[in-house]
């Protein structure tokens, strides 16, 4: 996606869908009604799913740290102008921006470095985060170092590592160092010099891609080539960096492989599904063109005396049939689940929101347990720690601990 540019005030999209050969630019259709961040040019624009997020840059002769919002996966389409409270960063022009999607920094827009109306360039960081609630707001990085200010630059992530290249500042001009930044301790590394500014660049695996950009004094003629800078050489005479660079591809590579193998899984499934699709038309389309093959099948008990229907049967998907090995043992397991067709977290709390169910039980009951199995409060527990893990700011504290005010930290 392209945004803003004094020539428009547009939002143009790059369609791929029918491969690289064809594909075309082609104009987002707004609502026509709703407010638009403006003509504007030195601003920054980055996608984390679902939302574009633009900020900052030069409108109607104004320097701007206006913060506008692009939900892709809402109708009609439209820009949000974001009202955030607290401490917000200057306003600026010619910055970075990038989305960080791993570690504590996880889910945030980091921006660097700019120029402020008076022509003074910036080293600050700035995160920008959206929280469960809906609410928006900054976060000024604290240093250990000091960055170097930059304008016309460009800023990757990689893992923990937060890299800026390039661009020009007020007192080392053009000829700036590569600086990395670890968001884990907020420390700043310097490396060799990469001349370079209003380029582009990206990141695949272990090596950062380098396109264009000025270079020379009289800044007129532009760099036609690609260059690439293997992290592992620029960190090779730092220890610790290159450690955490390999801690990070390792655990990307296991996490790849477990993608893979989940979706060779669902490969077969579909498969087996397939097969079973074409058969089943074979058959109807031969003699019996009226019938149709659901997808779900009936699990029944015996009745017994007093017992409801909705306790003797359940009804199962045919991919959850193929998919696991239900037997007759399993089958009965899945009689006495009374939430089958609900979600974990449903299932738990209806049973939770019974109380006289289980608290008033005789204690001469045969079955006198608690009403949720281990392996239910265990799914529960690992399904909870996965959700407390993608947070952006988690604090494991050991007992005891004493909290003084709110859950909020207020």
């Amino acid at each position: 996606m392209i945004a803003g540019g004094l020539a428009s005030d547009e939002l143009f999209l790059l369609d791929l869908k029918n491969g690289d050969d064809k594909a075309e630019w082609l104009a987002v259709q707004l609502d026509e009604k709703g407010p638009t961040p403006g003509k504007r040019y030195g601003h920054s624009l980055v996608y984390y799913k679902p939302f574009f997020i633009l900020f900052g840059g030069n409108l109607n002769n104004e320097v701007a740290n206006d913060v506008w919002i692009f939900n892709s996966e809402q109708q009609p389409l439209h820009w949000t102008k974001l009202d955030i409270k607290g401490d917000i960063p200057q306003p600026r022009i010619y910055h970075s921006a990038v989305v960080c999607t791993y570690g504590g920094a996880n889910g945030m827009m980091v921006v660097f470095g700019g120029r402020r109306k008076n022509g003074q360039n910036l080293n600050d960081m700035w995160g920008l985060r959206k929280h469960r609630n809906g609410v928006w707001d900054w976060m000024k990085a604290p240093y250990k170092g000091n960055p170097q200010d930059r304008i016309q630059h460009t800023s990757l992530f990689c893992g923990n590592f937060f890299i800026n290249i390039g661009g020009r500042s007020q007192a080392l001009g053009d000829n700036l160092p590569i600086e990395v930044y670890d968001t884990e301790n907020s420390e700043w590394s310097k490396f060799i010099s990469f001349r370079r500014f209003r380029h582009s660049s990206f990141i695949f695996d272990n090596y950062l891609y380098i396109h264009g950009g000025l270079e020379d004094d009289k800044h007129n003629n532009p760099a036609n080539v690609l260059n690439e800078i293997d992290l592992y050489d620029l960190f090779a005479n730092n220890k610790e960096l290159t450690a955490k660079l390999k801690l990070y591809f390792s655990k990307k590579s296991e996490q790849n492989a477990k993608n893979a193998s989940h979706s060779e899984t669902n490969t077969n499934n579909s498969s087996t599904n397939n097969c079973q699709s074409s058969d089943s038309s074979s058959i109807s389309s031969s003699n019996f063109k009226d019938i149709k093959i659901s997808d779900k099948f009936v699990i029944g008990g015996k009745v017994s005396q007093n017992a409801e229907f909705s306790d003797l049967v359940r009804i199962i998907s045919m991919e959850r049939l193929q998919s696991q090995h239900v037997d007759k043992e399993n089958m009965q397991k899945m009689l006495k689940n009374k939430s089958l067709n609900y979600s974990l977290e449903d299932k738990v709390i209806m049973t939770l929101l019974r109380p006289k169910d289980w608290v008033n039980r005789p204690l001469e009951e045969e079955d006198s347990t608690f009403c949720l199995d281990i392996e239910t409060v265990m799914s529960l527990i690992d399904k909870c720690m996965k959700i407390v893990q993608e947070q952006p700011m988690v604090l494991k504290v050991e007992a005891p601990v004493k909290v003084f005010g709110d859950i909020h930290g207020q």
